[in-house]
C-alpha cells in the first residue's frame, strides 16, 4: 500500500502523490472533511470512481495524528506514521468556536470545496471527543482522546467568566479586511462543588471525570449567610502573565433535616444543585453563630459561615437551640436538632 502526503493549501484539502522514479502529482479533490468517533481526520471525496482508479487513491481517507490549538486559535493536525501516510505532515485550519459539551469541543472551519467556484466556501463542523479539565494556570483545557493512545491538550487561551452561576468562555477577534469584531461564546453546563481546601470544582460529567478543578482563594474566610454569596479569587493566565479575578457564586443557605448545611445554587431553567457541607458550630458573639465548614470526610475547608439571629426570623427556636449548644462545648454536625 502506497503512502501519500497530505496538506491544506488555499483552504483546500491537498494530496501529494509521488510514484517511484516519477514526478510528483498534486491533487485537490472535491470533498468534505469531518472527524470520526476516534478523533481521526476523515476526508470523503466527491470525485468519481474513475478518478480514484486513475490516481490509485481511496474515496475515503482516514488520517491519524495529534491535534493542537495555538494562541491564535489556529488548529493543526500533525500526522503520525502509518501504512498510508508519512510522519510529520501538518494540516492547518482557521477555526471558530461553536460549542462544547461535557465530552466534546465543537469547532467550525471554512474550506473551499469546488475548484469551479473560486472564493465560495463551505463551513465544516469538527466535533472532537474527550473531556475537560483546568490546567495549572486555571485555563480551560480539552483533552482530545487519541485513536491510538493518550490525549492531546487543546487550551482555550484567555479569561473565562461566570454568568448565572455557569462558566462562560468568550473570545473576540477582528477580521483583517473589514476590521469588524466577531464574538464567539461557549457556555458550559455543569454544577459547582467545594470538596477540599482552596479548590473549587465545576463538574460537567461525573462518569467521564470531565471537571474543572480550580485553585482558588475564597474572597473571605468569614461569609455572612444573609448575603447568600460565596466569593472567590482565582488567577487565570499562563507562565508569562496571570490575571486575578473575583467571582461570586450566588445561592441560598439552608439546613437539612438530616445532617449538614446546604448551599442551594440556581442555574436557570428551574435547575438547582446543592453543595453540601459538614460543620463545627460555635458561638462567636451574643447574636452570632459561626459554622466552620468541612467536606464529607470531615476535613476543614478554611471557610466560616456566620449566622445572625435575623437569619432565623421565621424559626427563632433553631437559633436558640444552636446558642444553647455552644455555651460549654463545640458541637459537630449531625446532632439531633428539633426543627
Amino acid at each position: 500500500m502506497q503512502r501519500h502526503r497530505y496538506s491544506i493549501e488555499d483552504d483546500r484539502f491537498k494530496i501529494t502523490i509521488k510514484y517511484p522514479y516519477k514526478e510528483k502529482i498534486f491533487l485537490k479533490p472535491n470533498g468534505r472533511l469531518s472527524v470520526d468517533k476516534n478523533n481521526c481526520l476523515v476526508f470523503i471525496s466527491k470525485e468519481s470512481k474513475i478518478w480514484h482508479e486513475k490516481y490509485k487513491t481511496p474515496q475515503k481517507i482516514i488520517l491519524e495524528g495529534k491535534w493542537n490549538l495555538d494562541e491564535q486559535y489556529k488548529l493543526s493536525f500533525c500526522l503520525r506514521k502509518t501504512k498510508t501516510q508519512f510522519e510529520g505532515d501538518k494540516l492547518y485550519f482557521k477555526t471558530h468556536l461553536v460549542g462544547a459539551s461535557a465530552q466534546s469541543l465543537v469547532l467550525a472551519i471554512g474550506s473551499q470545496q469546488d475548484t469551479k467556484l473560486e472564493g465560495v466556501y463551505n463551513v465544516e463542523i469538527l466535533k472532537l471527543n474527550g473531556r475537560w479539565q483546568a490546567d495549572r494556570f486555571n485555563q480551560l483545557s480539552f483533552l482530545v482522546t487519541r485513536s491510538y493512545s493518550g490525549y492531546d491538550t487543546l487550551t482555550l487561551q484567555g479569561m473565562w467568566a461566570v454568568k448565572n452561576n455557569c462558566i462562560v468562555f468568550r473570545r473576540k477577534k477582528t477580521k483583517l479586511l473589514t476590521k469588524d469584531n466577531i464574538h464567539e461564546e461557549i457556555v458550559f453546563k455543569g454544577f459547582w462543588q467545594i470538596l477540599r481546601r482552596n479548590c473549587l470544582s465545576y463538574v460537567l460529567d461525573v462518569k467521564s471525570n470531565s471537571t474543572f478543578a480550580f485553585k482558588v482563594n475564597f474572597g473571605t474566610t468569614n461569609i455572612m449567610a444573609k448575603k447568600d454569596v460565596i466569593k472567590y479569587r482565582v488567577g487565570i493566565g499562563s507562565e508569562k502573565k496571570v490575571r486575578e479575578k473575583i467571582f461570586s457564586l450566588s445561592g441560598t443557605w439552608t439546613f437539612g433535616r438530616e445532617r449538614g448545611l446546604f448551599f442551594n445554587v440556581d442555574y436557570g431553567n428551574n435547575k438547582f444543585k446543592t453543595i453540601k457541607f459538614g460543620f463545627t458550630v460555635y458561638l462567636a458573639q451574643k447574636e452570632k453563630i459561626v459554622l466552620e465548614l468541612q467536606n464529607d470526610v470531615g476535613e476543614k475547608l478554611g471557610i466560616q459561615v456566620c449566622f445572625t439571629k435575623s437569619f432565623w426570623k421565621r424559626d427563632a427556636r433553631c437559633f436558640l437551640r444552636f446558642k444553647n449548644m455552644t455555651k460549654n462545648m463545640r458541637v459537630e454536625a449531625g446532632v439531633d436538632i428539633v426543627w
